[in-house]
């Protein structure tokens, strides 16, 4: 589904920051670009278009889904709105770019499975492995260099900011808005790189967690009514032994924390991704059982490069056919641990089951 100069012709459902980075970046795409953008807001819409020049707007989501010049859309919505978008979007034949988290639960993901047919459909949750350190750690893997897995790890602890933000938005904590707290603001965004540069090889059969909620000392720092988590912590096991353990935190009391890793019985390769530049460190052991540290390379974390990697990807597998970089069955996997871990927390602790049943 290709216009007659060969360039894919998009479709934006949310003009709010995120939305505008996926313009912005189809700025530097020469193969693709947005052709109508709808949201709600008039004024907004208004202005987005007189920066990007685009002609075509509407309030009316469908009137993009149903334009038949429009080859795959972008759903940059609220997570509590946007699977019955993405619903249509697949139903109507086109391509499907979606937000992340990917949706409100597993079984919404399962949903717009079992309608994608032959079509492009994508998460966004896959940004950090648009670092091109990503591709040197799943090449380092590949290549044996820890040794056989055993633990993945998260360790994520954010400070408050050094002020209280004013007028904080009320999806960000929102169970009935958003699905969740901080386990789907970032927990998306943790669970889709390490699970991706593993190549998804991470089969979840069962989660224990517990959440938190914001500390009282800061309880007037985000907005009012929200009622999800600021504090999680859970151990994943899968079914070869492998465990995930994670914690991420944000109002946290103590000292910033932010780190990825990933070790075997021979060595562990470690991401420091809240440091900038970014390192990439691999710490193995050789035949004596000596370990030597050494740094597999730096990255300055561009927020540009991550941001533009999901569009541009995605117009890549419309046209090439390939898989994209996050799939909505990939996405699934996520979005299977995300429920185990709220369903355990919301049972005390216990042992939460996840089902190994793939959609058809």
């Amino acid at each position: 589904m290709k216009t007659e100069n060969g360039s894919v012709r998009l479709g934006l459902i949310g003009c709010g920051f995120i939305g505008r980075k996926h313009l912005e970046a189809a700025r530097e795409l020469s193969d693709a670009r947005f052709v109508g953008i709808a949201d709600l807001d008039r004024t907004l819409l208004d202005e987005v278009a007189t920066t990007f020049a685009i002609d075509r707007t509407t309030t009316r989501a469908d009137e993009l889904i149903e334009a038949p010049d429009i080859d795959g859309i972008v759903v940059a919505l609220p997570t509590g709105v946007r699977t019955s978008i993405a619903r249509r979007v697949l139903e109507s034949g086109k391509h499907l770019l979606v937000e992340k988290p990917v949706a409100m639960n597993a079984g919404e993901v399962e949903e717009l499975i079992s309608l994608q047919g032959d079509r492009v459909a994508a998460c966004c949750s896959s940004r950090f492995r648009f670092m091109a350190l990503a591709a040197v750690a799943r090449s380092a893997l590949a290549e044996g260099k820890i040794g056989r897995l055993r633990t993945i790890r998260v360790e994520a602890l954010s400070p408050p900011p050094a002020n209280r933000p004013e007028n904080p938005p009320a999806w960000r904590l929102s169970h009935r808005l958003n699905g969740g707290g901080i386990l789907v603001n970032w927990g998306s965004y943790d669970l889709d790189f390490l699970l991706g540069i593993l190549d998804w090889a991470f089969t979840p059969i069962n989660a224990t967690a517990r959440t938190f909620p914001v500390p009282t000392l800061y309880a007037d720092w985000i907005a009012p009514g929200s009622d999800a988590e600021t504090h999680v912590i859970a151990q994943v096991n899968s079914a070869d032994g492998v465990v995930l353990d994670y914690e991420r935190a944000e109002f946290h009391p103590g000292p910033s924390v932010f780190s990825w890793s990933i070790s075997g019985d021979r060595g562990t390769l470690t991401f420091s991704p809240g440091a900038n530049p970014v390192e990439l460190i691999l710490v193995s052991a050789d035949d004596t059982g000596a370990l030597k540290s050494v740094s597999l390379g730096q990255e300055i974390l561009d927020h540009d490069v991550l941001h533009a990697g999901p569009v541009t990807d995605f117009v890549r597998s419309i046209r090439t056919g390939r898989p994209p970089m996050t799939s909505l069955r990939n996405a699934l996997t996520a979005a299977k641990i995300t429920d185990a871990i709220y369903g355990s927390a919301a049972n005390d602790g216990r042992q939460q089951e996840i089902t190994r049943k793939e959609p058809k």
